[in-house]
């Protein structure tokens, strides 16, 4: 597992895959009225119609992936490149883990289908707020009762980490849909904390954490090509309330791995890698809050356009945030390596303060100036 090899044929499928769907996913789109038009929301910034549809061709990336190309994949792979050689060998060593663990991995891409067909349904027909938050709820309950490691154990009372984790992942779902606000901003940081997910997985020994993490990663990427400013196509509320759950669910299954279960800041350090999103959306609900606003009323708060209007251009903006993201995860990555500390991981709440402070600051300044 020394070599990134074994990840790249993982990566290639569903990459290509979603890169090939995307063009008819389009069509689709358009013949469906799948459709984001200017003005249609008060966080929008686009002046021209764009399709929606980017979680069809993500989901249909992995999927394929999943139960068509890498089964025949593995077993090619031995006749192509040698019997003996050790990159082919760990990627079938890889998918046999995940199939062995089907079991608990089957309900996660059973309940990220049925929040994504919400979305689907949202996009197309729209949901009252109340609705989406109930079918949330009870998707992410029945997850977490259906397979337990999916539940975090921070208590001695079962009942509250149910409540808890339930609360995480709805949060997560909802923090990645709210940050769909920019191109390329939400699938952006949702493939950075993919990366982090999948070698935190190689870490701590969930092979079948790190080889769905590092698919979906693919997929994600694929859309991303066609994402990137200038957008033609757009994730939709499918696509940003699917990857949420799907980063929600994930992160909390690393927790339960037994490298970190001996620590209790180990065992939650894999949280940290969502910062970004997490911040954004408390503080954006802050405000609204604050300002007497509905909390799920989209508008221009969110941490990008905050960025934006401290005078960034909006690509500079999403960078930005890329970059941070990135920066606030390595600690959670150096704590539970081998040869790191648990030292490191008070870097990103550290982070998260200071980011806080400049946020605040420049805020201020510029009500001020108003």
């Amino acid at each position: 597992m020394d070599s990134i090899l074994p990840i790249i044929p993982i990566f290639l499928c569903p990459f290509i895959m979603t890169v090939a769907l995307i063009y008819p996913v389009k069509k689709l789109a358009h013949s469906l009225d799948l459709v984001d038009y200017p003005g249609r929301a008060p966080h929008t910034s686009h002046t021209e119609p764009k399709p929606y549809g980017g979680a069809i061709a993500i989901a249909l990336g992995v999927s394929l992936s999943i139960f068509l190309l890498l089964p025949e994949i593995t077993k090619l792979l031995p006749g192509l490149v040698g019997n003996d050689v050790p990159w082919s060998l760990s990627v079938i060593w890889l998918f046999t883990e995940f199939q062995a663990e089907y079991v608990s991995i089957g309900p996660l891409l059973f309940c990220s289908f049925v929040i994504v067909v919400t979305g689907l349904i949202d996009d197309l027909r729209g949901l009252s707020p109340f609705m989406r938050l109930i079918i949330q709820l009870t998707t992410a309950l029945l997850l977490i009762i259906n397979q337990p490691i999916f539940c975090l154990n921070l208590s001695e009372i079962q009942v509250i980490d149910i409540a808890t984790t339930t609360l995480w992942i709805v949060l997560l779902t909802n923090a990645f849909n709210f940050l769909d606000n920019m191109d390329g901003l939400s699938g952006g940081l949702g493939a950075i904390c993919l990366v982090f997910v999948g070698y935190i997985g190689l870490l701590v020994g969930d092979f079948s954490t790190a080889f769905l993490a590092f698919i979906l990663f693919g997929s994600l990427c694929g859309f991303l090509v066609f994402n990137l400013p200038p957008a033609s196509i757009y994730l939709g509320d499918a696509g940003g309330l699917g990857l949420g759950f799907m980063i929600g669910a994930l992160t909390v299954r690393l927790t339960h791995m037994n490298p970190v279960s001996y620590d209790p800041i180990l065992q939650i350090s894999p949280l940290f890698i969502v910062t970004i999103p997490v911040y954004d959306v408390f503080t954006v609900t802050m405000i609204r809050l604050k300002s007497g606003k509905q909390p799920w009323i989209g508008d221009k708060n969110h941490v990008s356009h905050r960025l934006v209007s401290h005078g960034l251009s909006k690509k500079n903006a999403v960078l930005i945030l890329y970059s941070i993201l990135f920066l606030l995860s390595i600690p959670s990555l150096l704590s539970i390596h081998p040869s790191g500390n648990i030292q490191w991981l008070w870097i990103t709440p550290i982070g998260i303060a200071i980011l806080s402070c400049i946020d605040l600051y420049k805020s201020q300044i510029i009500s001020t100036n108003e």
